[in-house]
């Protein structure tokens, strides 16, 4: 009988213990299925925020489309202009200087290949393509797959930012040329086509409400 009060201790610590670990447990849940919902509400907002961004753009792409070449209008645009802002956001880069990379490129022609292999709307250099993928959980064949290699030249076109501290300029004259663009002539020109091209752009009321350089 005399242990009986250490025993009665015993199991009253135990069981405060046991419910104080249970509590914090619910709790902890509690805490982890409002930020699951909230991160859910915030990706959904994100969503339908870029599907209307994307429909401001996509009359821009429509536009330059039927008074240059129509027969580049195809079912595919919508997409292509949908993860033009998605990839935007993603990147954290201006999707109106995505726009104007693959307008200088191809033209908007979403499965053109260049002469030395490149590929898709950004006409994405498979040696740039090599140093991206695996990062980005592609496998090599989706280089094939303009949606990916697009995803890839955008990832490659926000480094390259990011290595020239947002100097648009310079960023865009290695996308083209590499680290030496500034001797080739050929990239001193597309740096110029680049500059023409997206002032015509940001000159938009779009552009200059939503994304002068704040996306």
């Amino acid at each position: 009988m005399r242990y009986k009060g250490i025993w009665i201790g015993i199991i009253i610590v135990l069981t405060v213990t046991i419910f104080n670990v249970l509590n914090y447990w619910n709790i902890k849940q509690v805490f982890r299925t409002l930020k699951e919902e909230k991160l859910y509400i915030a990706e959904k907002n994100n969503q339908k925020t870029d599907a209307i961004k994307a429909e401001a753009i996509y009359g821009y792409v429509a536009g330059y489309l039927n008074s240059t070449n129509p027969s580049l209008m195809t079912q595919e645009i919508p997409d292509f202009v949908y993860l033009t802002v998605e990839y935007a956001r993603e990147f954290k880069i201006n999707p109106y200087q995505c726009l104007t990379i693959c307008q200088i490129e191809d033209g908007f022609d979403l499965h053109k290949v260049g002469s030395h292999g490149e590929q898709g709307p950004a006409q994405l250099m498979p040696d740039t393509w090599k140093i991206y993928y695996k990062s980005l959980g592609y496998r090599p064949s989706d280089f094939y797959k303009w949606q990916c290699n697009y995803r890839v030249a955008m990832a490659h076109f926000s480094e390259l930012l990011k290595q020239n501290h947002d100097h648009v300029e310079m960023a865009i004259g290695e996308y083209n040329g590499g680290g030496g663009w500034s001797n080739i002539e050929s990239s001193r020109i597309y740096v110029q086509r680049f500059k023409l091209a997206n002032r015509g752009i940001s000159k938009l009321r779009e552009a200059k409400k939503d994304f002068d350089g704040t996306f």
